[in-house]
């Protein structure tokens, strides 16, 4: 729990007034701890390291009191409301609100306002105990800070500060040597300060200048990674502007491919309609030709009929009786004559407004035929145009697409050349580092070959001259042992002669091994009682073996 504002202030207040009635430097705790803070507040780079006097001590003192009051006045005055606000925005809020009762009012408003004050109080009293705590912290490191000060004087001076100040008015008297020691002793403390300050100084400037040029190297890299991805940026702008300009150019011509189109259009819908009015024109007149061709061929046929029944009327009336009226026959003829002309003509002229009613609307039925054909042409060329536009833009649509994952493909392949060249790179180097190590290790491996080869020929050669010794043995202990056992004498071998070998055999053996050596073989105590001198030559090895009581001596 934290205390409120009223009772800080207060106890400040009451601090302060005892410390006005009693000076710091009676009390010792109050005093190392005014020192410390002083001497690590202020600035040691233009001041000296020694604390200040006490009267010195007690003004300060007094005067960080006061900054700290002051300090925590405008927070209280600007989170605190005034008393004036409170009773004049109710007032006006009421002669503004005649309906509403005013009592009600003014609670509600205390209520809220007392609930804000409480939260403005709660808010300054924890940031005030936190303040006090914090200046709890800062007074007990202060101490320790000043303990640490104390135990430096006393190693490297031998006495304390307070000590000399305690000391200082009881001495009535120096000695001049003691004056000159105390006089060189601050002119070594001022020295060794002016020293620490010049380390402090350097060490500083040298933390200054690691730190500006690391500062300085980023800001190259940062620098230098901003150009190479503005250069790959500006490729990546020459490749799209590329890119672009191709496609615009293939815009061009796929405009003028449609410009041409739109103009052969044109001519081919002009030639239509040109051939259109000239068929119907072509059409109109033959129509009008086989009329008249049809009306001819009917009257041609009335006249030629008209002309046959004349004929036979006139084939009648020649055999009618003479004695008729002459008169008569020439009235009434004349007349019948007439009126079948004239029922033939009107006939011909009902038939043909027949025919030409009839060939009117087979016209009429042709031509609008032939609107609704040229109908079906304008709509099928329209759409056709639409479809092609449509067409074309979907190919450039495609084409954009097209161009962009061209680029996303081009940006992967890019990004796995440059992955495989990292790989490839890795791999020469460790194949490079490989092959220099197998050339380091290539002189051992061929001495050790060597080595091995030479030792395979050694045992080859003493295994084999081994086997045909056992060989020989055996052959002459089974020998032996055939024989009977009363004929069984010593056997005197000849005489040991060393055979001159060949000229074939000398050069093989100087060319094997030029230096003889002997190899003594034992063998077993059987074959030593059974053994009897012997000597002989191997062909296959060339080597000369002699055999005698027992050992078995090689010459090589």
């Amino acid at each position: 729990m934290h205390r409120t504002i009223e009772e800080d202030l207060q106890a400040t207040k009451n601090s302060h007034e005892n410390d006005n009635q009693q000076p710091f430097y009676l009390s010792q705790e109050k005093h190392q701890q005014i020192k410390a803070a002083l001497y690590y507040e202020t600035d040691h780079s233009l001041t000296s390291c020694r604390p200040s006097s006490p009267p010195a001590i007690l003004r300060h003192n007094s005067d960080e009191q006061t900054k700290s009051i002051e300090h925590f006045s405008p927070v209280l005055t600007d989170t605190m409301p005034t008393a004036t606000k409170i009773q004049s925005s109710p007032s006006t809020h009421i002669t503004s609100c005649p309906s509403r009762s005013s009592t009600i009012y003014i609670d509600e408003m205390h209520t809220a306002q007392e609930e804000v004050e409480k939260r403005e109080l709660n808010t300054l009293n924890g940031r005030f105990g936190n303040y006090l705590d914090k200046i709890k912290h800062l007074v007990n490191v202060n101490a320790n800070l000043r303990r640490q000060v104390d135990q430096a004087y006393r190693k490297y001076i031998g006495h304390t500060e307070e000590e000399r100040d305690n000391a200082h008015p009881n001495q009535k008297y120096l000695h001049p040597c003691e004056s000159q020691l105390l006089h060189l002793r601050k002119q070594i403390n001022e020295e060794v300060r002016a020293q620490t300050l010049l380390q402090i100084r350097l060490q500083r400037a040298d933390f200054d200048i690691e730190f500006y040029q690391h500062n300085i190297k980023v800001l190259t890299s940062h620098d230098q990674k901003q150009s190479e991805q503005v250069q790959y940026l500006r490729q990546q702008l020459d490749v799209n502007l590329q890119d672009l300009e191709h496609l615009k150019r293939q815009y061009e011509r796929q405009e003028q491919d449609l410009n041409t189109y739109k103009f052969q259009y044109k001519e081919y819908t002009e030639k239509l309609m040109k051939f259109s009015n000239e068929y119907d024109t072509i059409a109109y007149e033959r129509m009008e030709n086989e009329n008249i061709l049809c009306t001819l061929r009917e009257q041609y046929s009335f006249e030629k009929e008209f002309y046959h029944r004349r004929q036979e009327e006139f084939e009648y009336l020649e055999k009618f009786q003479y004695d008729f009226d002459k008169q008569f026959n020439q009235t009434e003829l004349h007349q019948i004559v007439h009126q079948i002309r004239q029922d033939y003509q009107e006939f011909n002229r009902i038939r043909l407004s027949e025919l030409e009613k009839i060939y009117e609307s087979k016209l009429d039925v042709i031509r609008q035929e032939f609107v609704k054909r040229q109908e079906q042409k304008h709509s099928v060329t329209s759409n056709e145009t639409h479809l092609t536009l449509e067409s074309t833009k979907k190919e450039y649509q495609t084409l954009i697409e097209q161009n962009q994952s061209l680029q996303d493909k081009l940006e992967q392949l890019q990004h796995n050349i440059h992955d495989i060249i990292e790989q490839n790179k890795q791999r020469y180097e460790l194949s490079d580092r490989e092959y220099k190590q197998l050339q380091v290790d290539i002189p051992a491996l061929d001495s050790i070959v060597v080595h091995l080869r030479e030792n395979a020929v050694n045992l080859s050669a003493e295994i084999n001259t081994y086997k045909y010794l056992l060989v020989n043995l055996f052959s002459t202990t089974k020998e032996k042992s055939s024989s009977p056992p009363h004929t069984r004498a010593p056997v005197l071998a000849p005489p040991i002669s060393k055979p001159v070998p060949s000229e074939k055999q000398t050069t093989t053996l100087t060319t094997t091994e030029p230096i003889p050596t002997v190899k003594k073989i034992t063998t077993t105590v059987a074959t030593k009682a059974r053994s009897t001198p012997r000597q002989y030559r191997d062909e296959t090895t060339g080597f000369v073996v002699h055999i005698e009581d027992g050992i078995i001596w090689v010459r090589i």
